[in-house]
């Protein structure tokens, strides 16, 4: 039995869908209609690379990426390629500790870093061969240009956090910035308090001669940390190539207790002796950090730059230990 076909619909991407009448209308020739879409909008999207190496350079553009949110320029560094942290110091794979500038004056307090939030960042370069310009002991450099703001006026950002542990530790930053013009003057206050609590237990055996030692040493360490810095300057901005500025920091690590207490046992065969000692460190410093700097980059783009660095330091240290 067959099933004679009475309609055809025939149907094609880009045409409209056409149904005919086999019977009575068709001849063997289909013709389509085209059917047109019109979009209203279009969005194209693209997605620079933050990475860019020229002249042995790393460039690292941290303006509108992943990174400008992560939270200190100490955190953007430890991100970055070829960089790694040990015991919390900066360092670059095969190369060692290098001379870090934030907008082309050098940094020597590591506490800048932790200042400066990822957000201010506009971009980072690391240069793995520096040329003569820098201090011939210099292995790697790394450059951090911070954006500029906007608009004249005033400025600033205020953040606190704190970390409850077995004690309260937390930090505060409070810092205000002023632009008019080409001049840039900025105030920056920082606050930092720790403390916290360790148990210490320790074990030793050891042989003299024909007897036998064993040393326990039981007790606690309290450890406090409190530091105030306070900072401030001007950056002066002739052009794009051209710029000069002053920065002062005093900075009070204040001399807070911390302690080591113990408790001691010495055993000898089946005899022992107990004693207790104790050890108290009130530890502290204070500085004056005075910093100026010319730069001057010139079309064949060779550069003039001047730094000049003055510190003042001093320690405190007060220790008291008995038996």
């Amino acid at each position: 039995r067959h099933t004679r076909l009475k309609k055809l619909r025939i149907s094609l991407i880009g045409y409209k869908t056409k149904t005919i009448d086999v019977e009575s209308h068709y001849n063997g020739i289909i013709i389509l209609e085209e059917e047109a879409q019109v979009l209203q909008e279009v969005t194209i999207k693209g997605h620079k690379p933050i990475y860019q190496t020229r002249d042995g350079i790393l460039n690292c553009q941290i303006k509108g990426s992943i990174l400008s949110n992560i939270g200190t320029a100490s955190d953007v560094l430890k991100q970055l390629p070829f960089i790694t942290t040990k015991k919390n110091t900066i360092e670059v794979f095969g190369k060692g500790k290098p001379l870090i500038y934030i907008n082309n004056r050098q940094i020597r307090n590591k506490h800048e870093l932790e200042q400066l939030k990822s957000e201010q960042i506009k971009d980072i370069e690391l240069i793995m061969n520096p040329g003569s310009q820098y201090d011939s002991e210099a292995n790697a450099v790394i450059k951090i240009t911070t954006l500029r703001p906007i608009s004249n006026g005033i400025g600033g950002s205020l953040s606190l956090e704190g970390i409850q542990k077995n004690e309260m530790t937390y930090n505060s930053l409070l810092d205000l910035t002023y632009k008019s013009g080409k001049w840039d003057v900025f105030f920056m206050t920082y606050y930092d308090k720790e403390k916290w609590d360790q148990e210490q237990n320790d074990k030793t055996s050891f042989q003299h001669k024909t007897a036998s030692y064993k040393v326990k040493n039981e007790g606690g360490i309290m450890f406090q940390y409190k530091l105030l810095e306070l900072s401030a300057g001007f950056n002066y901005t002739i052009n794009e190539h051209k710029s000069f500025g002053a920065k002062y920091i005093y900075s009070k690590d204040f001399p807070v207790p911390a302690s080591v207490i113990c408790s001691n046992q010495l055993y000898k065969e089946n005899d022992y002796s107990t004693f207790h000692s104790s050890n108290h460190i009130q530890q502290g410093s204070y500085s004056h950090y005075i910093n100026t700097y010319y730069r001057n980059e010139f079309e064949n783009k060779n550069s003039f730059n001047l730094d000049g660095t003055f510190v003042s330091k001093e320690n405190i240290i007060n220790t008291t230990a008995w038996n």
